[in-house]
């Protein structure tokens, strides 16, 4: 693996309101998905765009304060 840490650099950007609420709010309620499964289906599409490659391995955590799935009762 190439060191890249010279290479870094910084960008912003931001969305007109209507872009954001369809983000948030319709999005979301129209694939049946949470705003982080979104967010993460975009970053793997500029991933793949960037680097050429369809795989990227992320490491997440969770504050474990979500509703249980399913009903479960724990």
């Amino acid at each position: 693996v190439p060191d890249l840490r010279g290479d870094e650099t910084s960008l912003e950007v931001s969305l007109a309101p209507q872009a954001a609420q369809a983000l948030l709010q319709r999005l979301p309620s129209a694939w049946n998905l949470g705003i982080n499964d979104l967010l993460l289906a975009a970053l793997h599409q500029a991933w793949q765009q960037w680097s050429g490659s369809p795989r990227l391995l992320l490491t997440l955590e969770g504050h474990g304060r979500g509703a249980a799935a399913g009903g479960l009762d724990l």
